[in-house]
């Protein structure tokens, strides 16, 4: 995947102060913002279904929650449009967080072990070909939200580089 800079920005730079992990990962696709995000929470490849199988397991160890996957598709109608509207995918709920449209997307997901972001950024001005900057930002609750996510990162990592290597196979 070609890296692009992301670009200056106040939300992100906010969110970014106050997370204990941040990653980010780029997609150059023709899709639209919405459009990105729909793939990626629609993208599960069986191999996906069996970690989430194990994730489920690990969940009951630590006494955290753990929802069945509806494998339901995620349409760009689906995604939400403005703050504090919600989703389901991957068994939990995601709530709009910040939106910008056509600059950035951003949606959280509460635990009570951790909080989850998802932000996406458009990182060129131009028009045609869209390039997204795509962040993963964690805050630990406590120490079982320390210990389920590092036990987790190498496959959040496996998942979001290889949803994202679709996207952009698939669009362009």
């Amino acid at each position: 995947m070609k890296q692009s800079p992301t670009t200056d920005d106040s939300v992100f730079h906010e969110l970014k102060s106050e997370v204990d992990h941040l990653d980010t990962k780029y997609v150059t696709t023709g899709l639209s913002m919405a459009g990105v995000v729909a793939e990626m929470f629609s993208y599960k490849p069986g191999w996906y279904k069996g970690l989430y199988i194990a994730r489920g397991w690990l969940a009951r160890i630590l006494g955290l929650e753990h929802s069945p996957d509806n494998n339901a598709r995620i349409t760009e109608d689906q995604v939400p449009e403005k703050p504090g509207q919600v989703f389901e995918s991957l068994g939990e709920n995601w709530k709009a967080h910040k939106i910008e449209p056509g600059r950035f997307w951003s949606m959280a997901h509460e635990a009570e072990h951790l909080t989850a972001w998802v932000f996406v950024q458009k990182c060129n001005k131009n028009s045609g070909v869209n390039e997204y900057a795509v962040s993963t930002l964690v805050k630990y609750k406590n120490p079982v939200g320390r210990f389920y996510f590092n036990l987790i990162k190498p496959f959040h990592h496996l998942i979001v580089k290889t949803a994202l290597r679709y996207i952009e196979k698939s669009t362009l």
